[in-house]
C-alpha cells in the first residue's frame, strides 16, 4: 500500500497490520469512537530496513494496491 498522508511518511510503502482497536467505546460515551473505528495500523519500513514505524491512518490517507502495484 502507498501512504498518501501525513507528510512525514507520504510516498512510502506500508503494510496493513489491522484495524485499530481501542477496546469497546460507545458513541454516547465517546463521540470520537465512530471515527477511531475507521483507522488502520500500518507498518512503514525504514529505508535501511533495520527499523519500522507503525502509524494509525484513516483510509483516505493511503491507497491499496495488489500484484506489482496495480490499483486495487
Amino acid at each position: 500500500m502507498l501512504i498518501l498522508h501525513p507528510a512525514y511518511v507520504a510516498g512510502k510503502i506500508g503494510e496493513i497490520c489491522g484495524q485499530e482497536d481501542l477496546g469497546n467505546p460507545t458513541s454516547a460515551v465517546n463521540p470520537q469512537a465512530d471515527r477511531t473505528k475507521q483507522r488502520w495500523l500500518v507498518r512503514v519500513e525504514n529505508e535501511n530496513a533495520t527499523e519500522s514505524l507503525v502509524v494509525s491512518l484513516f483510509p483516505r490517507e493511503f491507497e491499496i494496491f495488489k500484484n506489482d502495484f496495480e490499483p486495487f
